[in-house]
């Protein structure tokens, strides 16, 4: 069964004997979470939505010098590091395997011997960074290849189905909030940009006139050699002395 909240939150294996040496309860008497510590694994996601660990409800004592536990740690089921892409980085992993992945989506291994990732529209394999059929939005976007994964910005972006790119900080908001976020987005950046016009002017400014010193500079030193050569217009020169007569005479 999937934990949902906004969003997939994990999943509940139920009816997972774990831990196998609690105390079973009482007949008649309720049955309390506490029972089921362990069926639990929640995802713990970044920004483009892939899971990079998953932990369990079942909390891990610490006992101190004096035989008392002082606090609990997490019980992490595996850990995934991913290269930008989705390939899973060698020797950056351990714990048992989990049905999510890479931007959240489900692991298929039934098409390659490697991993390759269902996005519902199109099969993803990380491996290649890219899908292995065409784009159904192709003539939406006729400058990016037919193949390409989240308009190849993997970083900052994700292919929300396999037909249109969608940006990470937006996974799991609800459109109103989406379009809230988006408004705020651009109402900052033009502040920015309102903010900082007068400097770029500046810079723009500061950027022709370094361009036209160069140029001055060149038509100065062709002012120079104009002046240098009329100069040299009326200067005489005496024959050299090595010269025979009929090369003077000419």
């Amino acid at each position: 069964h999937h934990l949902y909240g906004t969003s997939r939150l994990g999943m509940w294996r139920y009816g997972l004997p774990v831990p196998t040496a609690t105390t079973a309860p009482a007949e008649g008497a309720t049955l309390y979470d506490e029972y089921n510590t362990g069926s639990r694994t929640y995802e713990m996601s970044n920004h483009l939505g892939n899971v990079l660990a998953t932990i369990s409800d079942k909390k891990l004592q610490h006992i101190n010098a004096g035989n008392a536990v002082d606090y609990y740690l997490a019980d992490v089921v595996n850990q995934r590091d991913y290269y930008p892409f989705g390939m899973l980085q060698p020797g950056r992993s351990y714990g048992a395997g989990y049905r999510y992945g890479f931007n959240g989506k489900e692991q298929d291994k039934e098409t390659t011997s490697t991993t390759t990732y269902d996005y519902g529209f199109r099969i993803y394999n990380p491996a290649l960074g890219k899908f292995l059929s065409v784009d159904p939005l192709i003539k939406k976007y006729p400058e990016l290849t037919p193949y390409q994964f989240a308009s190849n910005t993997p970083i900052q972006a994700v292919d929300l189905d396999g037909a249109e790119s969608m940006f990470g900080w937006s996974i799991g908001l609800t459109p109103e909030h989406t379009a809230a976020t988006a408004d705020s987005w651009n109402k900052s950046q033009a502040k920015i940009f309102n903010g900082s016009a007068s400097g770029i002017k500046k810079s723009l400014k500061k950027g022709w006139n370094s361009l036209m010193h160069p140029i001055q500079a060149i038509k100065n030193m062709g002012s120079l050699i104009e002046e240098a050569a009329l100069d040299l217009s009326t200067v005489k020169v005496a024959p050299s002395p090595n010269i025979d007569a009929k090369a003077q005479d000419i």
